[in-house]
């Protein structure tokens, strides 16, 4: 090595040096710029997934809500046909979206949604006017396994993993809590219509108080969540925290009032109205997810456009530092080989 540096010039003894400087400084670099790349990859993994799983909540939340009212239309509700249609067509613009995705080409995620399974299953389901008995028996298993869809989803991606304290309230509450939430206030709902309307087998008070507990425990999560884990966590301003404030009185009132025709003898027609206002309730709930997928996604994507622009600038700036080692290097060999030049020839006259 000795011989080696010795045979070199002025300048490639500098040079060599400056490389040497720069070597631990250029693998720090390599290693952060390394580490930006990855988190922006989970950012962009963890939206990728949330894509799927909304969209498979969506389609469990009006699969079930369209089997409801199609049971009450072939048992003579013709006024209840419309919104029968209206989550139908949810469903068909799902499953559409759905099919967009797989044809996407993101492996992991078809596997973990067998979405090309349950597509089949799924179309069944929404044909028909709710008298066939092979629907009744198969809608709720198909339900439950488009919600386990969402879980297995939710691990694929990471999600349920995710590290950033202003996104997980978000994440955990829309893709798991309200979602089982509103469904149990929709079914608590029916029951209590049942209840009210004069069925008061022990089936109908057991419906009622499981779907109403799973409810309050749900749907209570979730309010905590949006209301107060978030608000102290928010990176951006946000109105979440506000609607889910207001609508968490509803919700209690609601409840309240459903737990009466569990308790002592509701007349229908204060049934009727309260069960419209708990439908209309549930909508809101629904609103409220969609708009807390969207600030989740939102809050995804810009995560992982900061560790874009944070792995540019880094790398940036190591160029920056590289180009400006070259550049004094260079100024520093100029510098002291006219300095040695100047003194060999004063050694040669002497």
């Amino acid at each position: 090595m000795n011989k080696f540096i010795a045979r070199l010039s002025l300048r490639g003894k500098f040079l060599l040096i400056t490389i040497a400087m720069l070597v631990p400084i250029s693998v720090l670099s390599y290693i952060s710029a390394r580490l930006e790349l990855e988190k922006l990859q989970v950012a962009r993994h963890e939206d990728a997934g949330l894509e799927w799983a909304s969209r498979l909540n969506n389609m469990a939340l009006n699969l079930s809500e369209y089997r409801e009212h199609a049971i009450a239309v072939a048992g003579g509700a013709e006024s209840e046909r419309g919104e029968m249609m209206e989550h139908n067509g949810i469903v068909r613009q799902n499953a559409q979206e759905l099919d967009a995705l797989m044809k996407a080409g993101d492996e992991e995620f078809v596997q973990a949604a067998n979405w090309a399974q349950l597509r089949t299953r799924v179309y069944d389901a929404i044909d028909g006017d709710g008298t066939d008995a092979r629907h009744l028996r198969e809608g709720p298993p198909l339900i439950a396994e488009l919600h386990d869809k969402v879980q297995a989803i939710a691990e694929q991606s990471e999600l349920i993993l995710d590290p950033g304290a202003d996104t997980f309230p978000l994440m955990f509450s829309s893709l798991f809590d309200l979602p089982d939430g509103i469904s149990a206030l929709a079914s608590a709902r029916r029951a209590m219509d049942m209840v009210a309307s004069g069925d008061t087998t022990t089936s109908s008070y057991m419906t009622l108080a499981s779907e109403a507990g799973e409810a309050i425990t749900s749907l209570g999560s979730a309010m905590h969540f949006l209301t107060n884990n978030y608000p102290r966590n928010a990176t951006i301003e946000s109105k979440i925290p506000d609607t889910a404030k207001a609508l968490q009185t509803r919700v209690n009132a609601a409840l309240a009032d459903i737990e009466k025709a569990r308790t002592e003898k509701m007349d229908e027609m204060t049934a009727f109205e309260l069960s419209d206002q708990v439908e209309k309730l549930t909508e809101e709930l629904d609103g409220l997810r969609l708009q807390v997928i969207e600030e989740l996604s939102t809050l995804l994507t810009a995560r992982a456009q900061y560790h874009k622009v944070m792995m540019m600038v880094e790398m940036g700036m190591v160029l920056a530092f590289i180009v400006l080692a070259f550049w004094v290097q260079r100024k520093v060999t100029k510098y002291i080989a006219s300095k040695l030049d100047s003194a060999n020839a004063v050694f040669a006259k002497l």
